[in-house]
């Protein structure tokens, strides 16, 4: 799986052979679709921007997930990450990948987003 907050390079991936494409224009039948491919095997890679992906999709079929960016908000980054770890299908191993280029904005950026994410899930952690 890929994901990121913008739709270019998730289209760009999407034309390479055997790759689909899940964005806001994607008929949710299709959606689910393209996940059903990839859980069977059917795909060497599924490309999603994370406002399309962060809900109704069950995509345990894949061991890795590289985020090329993220969104701005930690639930939707959250979210984009449960489509492949679900409760009902633990994996000894799973990987999330984070390309995150050497500048210093972008590393500034991850580091708030993850101490922002983090004080969600304790927050969240005392209900």
């Amino acid at each position: 799986l890929v994901f990121s907050d913008f739709r270019e390079p998730i289209e760009k991936l999407g034309k390479r052979k055997g790759w689909k494409v899940i964005h806001g224009s994607i008929d949710p039948r299709d959606r689910q679709k393209y996940a059903k491919e990839m859980n069977e095997g059917k795909l060497k890679g599924l490309a999603i921007t994370l406002t399309a992906g962060n809900t109704a999709l069950n995509i345990p079929g894949a061991d890795t997930a590289l985020f090329i960016d993220l969104n701005l908000s930690p639930s939707v980054n959250y979210q984009a990450r449960n489509r492949n770890d679900r409760i009902d299908n633990i994996k000894e191993k799973l990987h999330y990948i984070y390309f995150i280029t050497n500048h210093k904005f972008e590393r500034d950026i991850y580091v708030k987003l993850k101490v922002k994410e983090n004080l969600s899930e304790d927050t969240l952690g005392e209900l």
